[in-house]
């Protein structure tokens, strides 16, 4: 997808006293065994058309994870696809929000959460103009992407926030990704719906307000992460130490490179408009961890939510669902001092 974009100066390695510290941290941690010309891509799934992967993409584009041994294919499949073939082993690593492989957790699998740059709501719950109070929902239909992901799990949370019970008192129709719940908001096919960036101006501009933006309610949650499984963890420590280093660099990237990361923004959205990526831009720095540490909290709050619909989510404690390990070894080394983070 990235192949040819990256250029000259517009690369990581433009930057030489950035590149110094780089390699500074690569004596301090460890660097990753280079991959040779035969070895296969790493494939890496992405779970949504949202600037929540701004940093994702970013790291692709700059050419990092190529600095750090690794040779990174980027797909796209929406909603609760990318949990999927993350435990079919075709793509070892997935950038997703928490429920999904959360809630995959809750049936047994050994997913686990490594990092987190987002850790709050990153969505909008966008309406039809008459419906001016989050009560005007009642009797409605609000769209979300799939069923158990993080836009189901984001308006089952809102609703019962408000008094309404979901699926009773709101229907919930999945549409599939952000971009098409959008598209079914503008053809009426539902009341409402559950928008990220750059949808949410997209939204807006079409005459739809605003009910909530729920980065705003400062509630801890799993908003955007790097989620693999213990197995592969395990067996390929190296390759997850390599793959945090490089998105470190990318999140790094995205917060002091502005036109860099907005030109990457506006390629993987494929949204032209200068206003739209500047806004999807914004709500990405606005939120995200320089240090992008998973914590236990946001992930309770997910087990506690599916545990009116899934009782064994009672049995699990949020701390085994996240392995901070990597990210804290990169802290001890000074790996983020290095870059500018804290």
């Amino acid at each position: 997808m990235s192949d040819g974009f990256h250029a000259g100066s517009s690369r990581l390695g433009g930057n030489g006293p950035l590149v110094g510290l780089v390699l500074l941290a690569w004596l301090a941690v460890g660097q990753a065994a280079p991959v040779r010309a035969a070895d296969p891509a790493l494939t890496v799934t992405y779970a949504a058309i949202s600037g929540s992967h701004a940093a994702l993409w970013v790291t692709k584009e700059a050419g990092l994870f190529e600095r750090h041994g690794l040779r990174v294919q980027l797909i796209y499949l929406g909603g609760g696809q990318a949990t999927k073939v993350l435990l079919a082993g075709s793509s070892p690593i997935i950038s997703i929000s928490g429920p999904a492989p959360i809630a995959a957790a809750i049936q047994g699998a050994d997913t686990v959460i490594v990092a987190t740059v987002l850790n709050t709501f990153i969505f909008s719950i966008m309406a039809r103009p008459e419906l001016t109070r989050p009560e005007a929902l009642r009797g409605r239909r609000v769209g979300i992407s799939r069923f158990g992901a993080a836009t189901d799990f984001a308006l089952r949370y809102a609703l019962r926030r408000w008094g309404l019970e979901p699926g009773r008192d709101v229907a919930i129709l999945q549409v599939g990704g952000v971009p098409e719940i959008l598209a079914a908001l503008r053809q009426g096919a539902i009341d409402a719906g559950v928008l990220s960036s750059p949808s949410t101006l997209l939204a807006r501009r079409a005459g739809f307000p605003e009910l909530v933006d729920m980065g705003k309610l400062g509630i801890e949650y799993p908003g955007a992460c790097i989620v693999t499984t213990r197995s592969f963890l395990a067996g390929q420590p190296q390759t997850i130490r390599a793959f945090l280093m490089a998105f470190a660099e990318g999140i790094h990237r995205v917060r002091t490179d502005r036109a860099f990361a907005e030109r990457v923004i506006a390629r993987y959205t494929k949204v032209t408009d200068p206003e739209v990526v500047a806004v999807t831009y914004e709500d990405f720095v606005r939120y995200a961890q320089p240090v992008p540490r998973p914590t236990p909290a946001g992930v309770k709050l997910i087990l506690e939510e599916l545990a009116a619909r899934e009782p064994r989510a009672r049995e699990l404690r949020a701390e085994a669902l996240i392995e901070p390990g990597p990210i804290r070894a990169l802290e001890e080394a000074g790996f983020f001092r290095m870059l500018g983070g804290s």
